[in-house]
């Protein structure tokens, strides 16, 4: 993320929720860390000075 380069976030943590999501589970901790992610997904720089 530092280098700006692409995550897979959709294909790693999208995929998970939408297995959990067909049998009725919530997963809220995936769901915060794929909503805190998925700007990041096409390369944009990530700022860990802050």
């Amino acid at each position: 993320m530092q280098k700006g380069k692409p995550i897979e976030v959709e294909n790693l943590h999208g995929g998970a929720l939408n297995m959990a999501k067909e049998k009725g589970l919530t997963l809220p901790f995936m769901r915060s860390i794929y909503a805190l992610l998925k700007p990041y997904e096409n390369g944009s720089s990530f700022d860990s000075t802050v």
